[in-house]
């Protein structure tokens, strides 16, 4: 991928960019940076251009300070988008990156050709049907230990808390993860925790 700097209002995001044709736009998870997508990113180029960026906070891109918000995502996304020059685009959203990427389409449609989203944390729906209670309730658990530790100076515990019992549901995270993913995670971490923190993020209905 080329890479750029995007500077917005209080931001600066890293941005990659590969491959020519009708624009994919991805937003990547929480803990995750731009570089999740490098191999889906390689397999479509020939055909597609690709662009994936650093959500604020994660990997190259900077973070203001002070409680963050996920319509404070949702902006940013508007911003690569309007950045790129070419719309309507396709927009693929993993995670918590589909969590703002659902909000952006819901916001701005004519922006979009098409949305694809892979396991958004939709937590407030999962909150309201009895036979997920037990699921729900065992996940806000988890995350309270992994916020709790990662409060603590304890980032890599924290972060893998938060894999294993949350996103991998009981796999060892050197199973499923390598060194550098791992790494990314831990580096993320102080962004999870404000993410955690925003009375905003489940707000999805």
């Amino acid at each position: 991928m080329n890479h750029h700097r995007l500077t917005l209002d209080e931001v600066e995001l890293l941005v990659g960019s590969a491959g020519q044709g009708e624009t994919l736009v991805f937003v990547h998870g929480s803990w995750d940076d731009h570089s999740a997508w490098d191999a889906v990113a390689a397999l479509l180029s020939p055909r597609w251009r690709v662009v994936a960026y650093d959500r604020r906070g994660h990997g190259g891109s900077t973070e203001p300070g002070g409680q963050g918000h996920i319509s404070q995502d949702v902006a940013d996304l508007h911003g690569v988008i309007e950045a790129i020059g070419q719309g309507p685009v396709h927009l693929v959203g993993h995670s918590y990156g589909a969590c703002v990427a659902l909000l952006y389409a819901a916001r701005h449609p004519e922006r979009l050709r098409s949305l694809c989203l892979h396991e958004p944390p939709l937590f407030g729906v999962l909150g309201e049907s009895p036979a997920h209670a037990p699921l729900a309730q065992a996940t806000k658990v988890a995350m309270a230990r992994a916020a709790a530790l990662i409060d603590n100076g304890e980032a890599a515990l924290g972060a893998r808390v938060f894999a294993e019992q949350v996103a991998l549901t009981g796999q060892p995270w050197e199973e499923v993860m390598d060194a550098r993913m791992r790494a990314t995670w831990v580096a993320n971490a102080a962004t999870w925790l404000d993410q955690s923190r925003d009375p905003e993020r489940l707000a999805l209905s």
